[in-house]
């Protein structure tokens, strides 16, 4: 799919949705979703995190599915984050929870979620951080290739004391070693265990959908 196509407003037919925000997201969320056996439901990047707000304006057939589940990266803020997807929902009139990872079930349909990635600590507080940082966690933290990882990275940092090593930069030297061209989305489909601990705030609101 082209960049252009991927921006074009979607139609939404099937009873459920997950607006993401990006490609390796709905990679990621297509991958759950069939792990769980879950076909009725419709995934759709919005294209970046601010775009939340004028795709549930324009996309057709929105208003109409039984549940939306609203996923994005917490970055730097996850409170902040989570407010920024509440404020989208709450201007086009949606339903929205006050906490991520939780259902709002209004008397009416639809019925709203919120994630935000990577998920929430063991007090219920939202990490800071992105899909890569939970794919750290559930991939990479037990495979001896990260400390190669690491020991390149600080090198690389060595060499470039104003390097910045962060979560992306150690999911793309991970993938570079260990899968070549896939984008992590796509090694996300090929090589995930769906099973671990960090997943479970996510899967359990997707398990909804089946509900």
């Amino acid at each position: 799919m082209s960049k252009t196509e991927d921006r074009k407003p979607q139609e939404i037919t099937k009873p459920f949705a997950i607006l993401v925000e990006g490609p390796d997201d709905r990679c990621f969320f297509q991958a759950a979703c069939k792990h769980l056996g879950l076909q009725e439901v419709d995934i759709v990047s919005v294209n970046g995190k601010d775009r939340f707000r004028a795709t549930l304006m324009s996309i057709s057939g929105i208003r109409n599915r039984e549940k939306i589940l609203l996923v994005r990266d917490a970055d730097d803020d996850a409170n902040g984050a989570l407010q920024s997807l509440q404020d989208a929902l709450r201007k086009v009139d949606f339903p929205f929870p006050s906490k991520a990872f939780e259902w709002k079930i209004g008397a009416e349909p639809p019925h709203v979620a919120i994630a935000i990635m990577p998920g929430p600590n063991e007090d219920g507080s939202l990490q800071k951080g992105a899909l890569e940082d939970l794919y750290i966690t559930v991939r990479m933290e037990k495979d001896k290739i990260c400390k190669c990882v690491d020991d390149f990275l600080e090198c690389c940092r060595g060499e470039n004391p104003s390097l910045k090593i962060t979560s992306k930069s150690k999911v793309s030297a991970f993938l570079a070693a260990q899968y070549a061209d896939l984008r992590l989305g796509e090694a996300i489909a090929k090589d995930f265990d769906w099973s671990h601990e960090a997943l479970k705030p996510i899967m359990q609101l997707l398990e909804a959908f089946s509900k």
